[in-house]
């Protein structure tokens, strides 16, 4: 089964573990049997209490964190990645990057063994009352993020121990704590969604590429959020960024080394 999870140019991978979850990308019934198979996962992470999910003192951020923290931080871990879970476009944005009437996407994580994350970890900077700020600035930027976790986070020269442990944000699909998650569908209409959307944050179109951007920057090949990101640019006839070469693989069904790095 292939899947579609960002990697590190250059790192040994470890053998692909087979998981009952279904992490490659469904079609037609099976995605209702995807989301089935994704509350279970879930139901293995049941999220810490705030007041212990503030006692850490970083932040692993997987979407518009990564290159726009908004806070002050006192060191930054990049590129890292975490395990056991996988980015996918599955959150409706109607506060940021869409409305209630036309909500955009944006990325949560979904449990996937053996897939990995990359992104990066912030230190909150400051005593404890302009760490308390931060924590309600993230707050109210991440409120339709229903679960906090605590996460190991990795790095290529940390591969086997954390570097650092993290607090991250994630939309889970219980809508009744989350009633703006979308979850998945055809690449194409994700595409088309991201390129309509707008909200008060701006176009959806420009988180996506923002996040491409930084995947870039990092050297992570995360094949499917290129594959996205050239689509949506072929629907708003915006030229591409040289990645030609991957993105036809993937169109192809190439499949896509998705293995945690060792």
């Amino acid at each position: 089964m292939s899947r579609y999870c960002g990697r590190h140019p250059g790192t040994r991978p470890l053998v692909s573990v087979q998981s009952g979850l279904r992490c490659a990308r469904p079609s037609g019934r099976a995605y209702q049997h995807t989301l089935a198979m994704t509350a279970s996962a879930q139901s293995l992470h049941h999220g810490v209490a705030q007041s212990e999910a503030y006692k850490s003192e970083y932040v692993f951020g997987f979407g518009s964190l990564i290159g726009n923290p908004g806070f002050e931080y006192s060191d930054k871990v990049e590129p890292c990645y975490i395990k056991g879970w996988r980015r996918v476009f599955w959150q409706g944005s109607t506060d940021h990057r869409g409305t209630p009437e036309a909500p955009g996407r944006t990325v949560t994580l979904e449990p996937c063994e053996g897939a990995v994350t990359w992104g990066a970890a912030y230190k909150i900077a400051g005593d404890a009352e302009q760490r308390q700020e931060t924590i309600t600035y993230l707050e109210w930027r991440e409120k339709q993020y229903d679960l906090r976790e605590i996460v190991p986070v990795f790095t290529d020269a940390s591969s086997s121990q954390p570097h650092v442990t993290a607090l991250v944000y994630i939309a889970t699909s219980d809508r009744s704590a989350n009633p703006n998650y979308l979850g998945p569908a055809p690449l194409d209409d994700i595409a088309l969604q991201i390129a309509t959307s707008v909200g008060p944050s701006g176009p959806n179109r420009d988180y996506l590429f923002a996040l491409a951007a930084s995947m870039r920057r990092m050297n992570v090949q995360d094949e499917e959020l290129f594959l996205l990101e050239a689509k949506v640019r072929a629907l708003l006839d915006l030229p591409g960024n040289g990645d030609s070469s991957s993105t036809a693989a993937a169109a192809a069904g190439v499949p896509i080394d998705s293995s945690e790095p060792s």
